[in-house]
């Protein structure tokens, strides 16, 4: 695994302000393909908190890239509670400038090499909007295969 030229590392869970960066990118992320998408500040504390608790229990898989002190790109996945034998990845995200270094693809390439040596995990999931055609392609060149449609009809 090619390692881009930027340092990466597991997320600070002890760090408010690195909590608080990545549940803001996380809430922020949905305005790209959602009309008139909004957050409260609540929303931010719940993100943080639930951050927090995953992280105690161990459920919690979170590596972050930075340059400069700033987070750059960051991955948040952690096992699902009904069955610990799927990963869900809730949050991918690499800031614009940074898009197609790699970042991405090395991000989940850690998370795959990290499950695979875990006892129960045998799947990860991820859901990606479909006009997310860069997350898309990212997912099809590492092989994720679709499994369902969401499909919705506003009133």
């Amino acid at each position: 695994m090619t390692i881009p030229d930027y340092k990466y590392r597991s997320l600070d869970v002890n760090s408010i302000d690195e909590l608080r960066q990545i549940a803001k990118i996380h809430l922020s992320v949905p305005a790209l393909w959602i009309n008139n998408y909004s957050f409260e500040e609540i929303e931010i504390d719940s993100t943080v908190n639930d951050l927090l608790v995953k992280s105690k229990s161990n459920n919690l898989f979170c590596y972050i890239f930075e340059n400069n002190n700033e987070i750059i790109s960051y991955i948040w996945a952690e096992t699902s509670n009904i069955n610990p034998e799927i990963l869900n990845i809730i949050s991918l995200w690499t800031k614009d400038e940074y898009r197609n270094k790699g970042l991405g693809t090395f991000l989940k390439q850690l998370l795959e090499d990290w499950a695979k040596k875990q006892d129960l995990i045998k799947k990860i999931v991820t859901t990606v909007s479909a006009k997310n055609l860069n997350m898309i392609k990212l997912n099809e060149n590492l092989e994720y295969k679709i499994s369902s449609y969401n499909m919705v009809k506003e009133l």
